[in-house]
């Protein structure tokens, strides 16, 4: 199921600038230190290591960034309730809409070109951005440029 269908959207950074999600980094520091050196024998016995330190972590920890407390105690579940089936991204009327193929190709302009199996069956919009040039979308995320030169498609990372 898509996070983005559930309204989630990701936030990126930079490649190679994990500083950028120092918090995050932080996390994974204390973690690989409090539970993976030395690994255990089985991972029954891994996972048990990793359920003590989320409970240590979430529950009883105080964190500075927290004002000293916990994360639990900051804890406060969604009001949004869960649908039965998520819906696939709408789209403007200023995009152009495509469906990405089981396979995850995107025809488009008379070009087909693999774009992603992840998005497979999806609709994708299209945002005419200069002469034969698009930003291509998944709901409110912007996944590359795409150029159309001699029937063919080409895509450039987002930026």
């Amino acid at each position: 199921m898509s996070w983005i269908k559930l309204g989630v959207v990701p936030e990126r950074i930079e490649p190679g600038k994990p500083q950028q999600n120092g918090r995050h980094e932080r996390m994974h520091k204390t973690l690989k230190a409090e539970a993976t050196s030395p690994p255990e024998a089985t991972l029954a016995a891994q996972q048990r290591v990793f359920d003590r330190f989320r409970h240590e972590y979430n529950d009883q920890r105080p964190h500075e960034a927290l004002g000293q407390r916990t994360p639990a105690s900051r804890y406060t579940p969604s009001r949004r309730t869960m649908p039965s089936k998520p819906s696939s991204p709408e789209y403007p009327d200023t995009m152009a809409v495509r469906r990405v193929g089981d396979m995850g190709r995107l025809q488009f302009g008379g070009a087909n070109t693999f774009v992603s199996k992840l998005i497979a069956n999806e609709p994708v919009g299209l945002l005419p951005i200069a002469d034969d040039v698009w930003e291509l979308y998944y709901g409110p995320v912007l996944l590359a440029q795409v150029t159309l030169k001699n029937k063919e498609l080409q895509l450039a990372k987002a930026r």
